[in-house]
């Protein structure tokens, strides 16, 4: 991929610490959303305003300040504007869908049957007409998956770490022996017999031992060594109704757990058209943010949610759907970074209530242009032997049927004494090296029904201080009253340890949203060549102008003029440092030797061993991981001309700009004329890959 290509590698197996909850960057934001434009004549003692002080002493922090003291030599550059929207019949419609239920008794509609307030498109509000919109790569499918990586034999498989010790100078990743989950189930059932058992402290573990090649103890709360077999479709949609609808203290069967995507949405139809086709069938549903106003305050349409609504756009993919959106009344009440943080925590939380999450599951949590590579998803959702690296010990919940269970968040003075850390087993994070990324997002974690129910970790039950001690001492009164399972009463909230009281879904991504220079050589963990981040993929300069002024960071060109915006973004694509003046190399794109056919891996334990004695092998593997691209792209390289060859979109034409509009959702490439598949083509992909009319057939 051209320019900026950004192939990101890692994905975070470790995500819970405390952060600043208004998710802020002071050196690069501004801190509050309400702040006026002045002039001379509104200034006066009296009234106060806030100001972002534009000194190398100040740290670009908010200061409170006099308009009196307000030089005009700011005003231009240190103010910006928020304004609340008036809802008017003509600017504004409402909004609302339909119950629709899938097979597993899930709702996917279930926050779309309230009217919703959605700005109208200009003219003739139809989202066609409106002036970003782009079609959908005609006849787009799933991508179907080989059962090398649907169904991957875990036993021989491996999963790659970075390796940061400077004295590795091939690079060459550490790798982790993954096994099949019944084995896992299996080993820990003997491992548990042992009476003389050492608990093992992964938090203060090094990388060698994490990852050695030896039995990991790992409790995921179910102990049934013979598999729940799955045959048929009836049996497939027994098993997963009865998850969706069983009490949270209830652990189903691993072997079969499922894999979410909690993700913002602000326009990027490319980018989701993209991310269904990609994931489609490794991940079992896709919960998606959308809000009715931008992070920086502008009001917008509820795009996906009408998209949904109102066309077949996302027919082949909707049965896996699931659209949050967000109607926000007082746009000004909030920070940008706010706004992000809180959709971040929301998506998260309000996404695991929405498909019913069970204990065991896994749940990732990103932004669209971040794509983790489909074989690693794959091999975390099927195979065992890595789930200590983000959990720790493991252990399922407690039943609450019969008797009374330890919850900080039912006793006011177990939480006071609940340390803030007291789920950060091991301390793991993800990246890759400098030369590709800088940033460890999206982020994995598996929801665990303990936290949701507030019930302590395994581990800690041995620490427990005197206070907690004392909370337990309950009085005569309440010991003589008859036991009422709280998982049974209608007002319980089983999800409580993952809203704001427990868990927060913004710490989930910026816990880890650090350099890579940052990461500890001998503790941290990181997933070795994960993904890609396409940050530089968006289809013209007009989509990349309206991201930057919708997203948290907008201050940074909010100052400059339309033109000056167009020609930065422009630099900045050209010189491979979107956003940022950090670049990324330009990597060439590996083709498979048989380009019809999707990228061949070898995940096996025994190869990656072997690539520490032979680094030449190493280099060659290492060469696909690092330059390979999304099959989706592959599958489709005129509809994603533009992830192949960043001139497209930019200096040249992309397919839908010279493709007549009546034409977009029906036209068949092969039969288009020469010159017009010479226009829309990448010229440098393979000759397979090329319409038959582009083909060198001599």
């Amino acid at each position: 991929m051209e320019n900026s290509s950004e192939l990101e590698g890692s994905y975070n197996l470790k995500v819970e610490s405390e952060i600043n909850n208004d998710y802020e960057d002071n050196n690069n934001s501004i801190n509050e959303s309400k702040v006026s434009l002045l002039n001379d004549s509104e200034i006066s003692e009296d009234n106060e305003t806030c100001v972002l002080i534009n000194s190398e002493n100040s740290n670009n922090k908010l200061k409170k300040k006099k308009k009196k003291t307000i030089s005009s030599y700011y005003i231009p550059r240190l103010f910006y504007h928020c304004k609340e929207p008036v809802i008017t019949d003509e600017k504004y419609s409402k909004i609302k869908g339909e119950p629709f239920i899938d097979k597993f008794g899930i709702d996917l509609n279930q926050f779309m049957e309230t009217k919703m307030i959605s700005q109208k498109i200009p003219k003739n509000d139809t989202l066609d007409n409106w002036e970003l919109y782009t079609p959908i790569c005609p006849h787009l499918e799933p991508v179907h998956y080989s059962e090398e990586i649907l169904n991957p034999n875990c036993e021989e498989l491996s999963l790659q770490f970075v390796n940061f010790n400077i004295e590795n100078e091939d690079k060459i990743p550490y790798s982790l022996h993954l096994h099949n989950i019944t084995s896992q189930i299996k080993k820990f059932n003997e491992w548990n017999k042992n009476t003389d058992k050492k608990i093992p402290d992964y938090r203060n573990e090094d990388i060698n031992s994490l990852l050695s090649d030896k039995y990991h103890p790992f409790d995921y709360g179910y102990y049934e060594e013979k598999e729940t077999e799955l045959k048929t479709e009836e049996d497939i949609v027994e098993f997963y109704r009865k998850v969706t609808h069983s009490c949270m203290d209830e652990v189903p069967d691993p072997r079969h757990r499922r894999f979410f995507s909690f993700i913002l949405f602000n326009s990027e139809f490319d980018f989701l058209d993209l991310f269904l086709a990609t994931y489609y069938e490794v991940i079992d549903y896709f919960v998606i943010y959308e809000a009715n106003v931008t992070f920086s305050g502008n009001p917008k349409p509820l795009f996906l949610t009408r998209m949904l609504t109102e066309t077949n756009r996302y027919d082949k993919f909707k049965d896996k759907i699931i659209v949050f959106p967000m109607t926000i009344d007082n746009v000004c009440a909030t920070k940008p970074f706010t706004k992000e943080g809180n959709a971040r925590s929301k998506v998260v939380e309000m996404g695991l209530r929405a498909v019913n999450a069970r204990h065991g599951d896994i749940f990732m949590h990103g932004d669209l242009d971040e794509l983790p590579k489909p074989h690693i998803v794959s091999r975390l959702k099927k195979c065992g032997g890595w789930e200590h690296l983000q959990a720790g010990i493991g252990g399922g919940p407690k039943s609450t049927r019969e008797k009374k269970v330890e919850s900080y968040l039912q006793d006011n003075e177990l939480y006071e004494q609940m340390p803030k850390d007291v789920y950060d087993l091991p301390d793991l994070e993800y990246e890759r090296d400098t030369k590709v990324a800088t940033r460890t997002t999206p982020n994995f974690a598996i929801f665990d029904a303990k936290r949701a129910l507030g019930q302590y970790p395994e581990e800690y039950r041995n620490i427990r201080n005197k206070k907690e001690e004392k909370s337990k001492r309950i009085n005569k009164k309440k010991r003589d009253e008859p036991y009422v399972d709280p998982l049974s009463q209608h007002n319980f909230d089983p999800y409580a340890g993952y809203t704001n009281k427990g868990y927060r879904g913004d710490k989930m991504r910026a816990i880890t949203f650090q350099n890579v220079k940052k990461f500890n050589n001998k503790t941290d963990v990181v997933i070795w060549s994960g993904g890609w981040h396409m940050s530089s993929f968006l289809p013209t300069i007009e989509h990349f102008l309206n991201k930057i002024m919708s997203y948290s960071h907008f201050d940074r060109f909010y100052f400059m003029s339309e033109e000056k915006r167009r020609e930065d973004m422009i630099n900045h694509i050209n010189k491979g440092t979107v956003y940022q003046d950090v670049a990324y190399y330009d990597f060439p794109i590996a083709y498979p030797k048989s380009p019809e056919k999707e990228y061949k891996y070898d995940f096996t334990y025994k190869t990656w061993l072997s690539y520490n004695d032979d680094h030449e092998k190493f280099k060659d593997a290492e060469f696909i991981f690092d330059h390979e691209i999304p099959q989706v792209v592959l599958d489709n390289p005129i509809c994603y001309s533009y992830m192949i060859d960043r001139s497209f979109g930019l200096t040249k034409k992309l397919w839908w700009q010279v493709i007549p509009k009546d034409q977009w959702e029906t036209v068949d490439f092969e039969k288009l004329d020469k010159k017009t598949l010479e226009e829309i083509t990448p010229a440098d992909i393979p000759e397979v890959l090329k319409p038959k009319a582009l083909r060198n057939e001599n």
